[in-house]
């Protein structure tokens, strides 16, 4: 149980790290006046996935994009660890 709060908080903390690095790449590419029709055409397939896989692209967006995932397997990671030690 307590390696599993372990993880889940370690899950959590690199999930933050990836979704930042996301959120700095978008920064950078974003800027209209250095890329006025958008970020090059190989920043925009990695960002936008493939709409004919639904599931795979939810799973991105959730894994890769939302910080609040990160925050969560911190959260779950941290009360797996409290019951660990508890019981």
């Amino acid at each position: 149980m307590g390696t599993t709060g372990l993880l889940a908080t370690l899950t959590g903390v690199v999930q933050l790290e990836v979704a930042g690095l996301f959120t700095k790449i978008l920064e950078r590419y974003g800027d209209e006046e250095e890329y006025p029709y958008g970020p090059p055409l190989y920043i925009t397939r990695e960002v936008i996935d493939n709409p004919d896989t639904p599931i795979r692209t939810w799973l991105r967006t959730y894994a890769f994009f939302k910080p609040s995932t990160g925050f969560w397997f911190i959260v779950v990671g941290t009360l797996a660890q409290v019951a660990a030690v508890w019981l």
